[in-house]
């Protein structure tokens, strides 16, 4: 029988912020107008998919060369 597959960890606003070398307040204007897909885990808590925040990049950021390709 298969192993389950673990859950991908979710990122945090700092996380986010830090891997595409931006401010936390960029990262919440992201969120805040739908680019960026979240997960609620409270009024005050939000977490970011790491597969959401790679389509993020590639939609958004790489053409503007905002974040280089890895």
């Amino acid at each position: 029988m298969a192993e389950p597959k673990k859950a991908e960890r979710l990122l945090t606003v700092p996380e986010v912020a830090e891997r595409c070398n931006v401010s936390e307040m960029t990262v919440c204007r992201w969120t805040s107008t739908g680019m960026l897909p979240t997960m609620s885990l409270g009024q005050l808590v939000i977490r970011i998919c790491p597969k959401d925040l790679e389509k993020f990049i590639e939609e958004w950021l790489t053409p503007m060369g905002a974040v280089p390709s890895p």
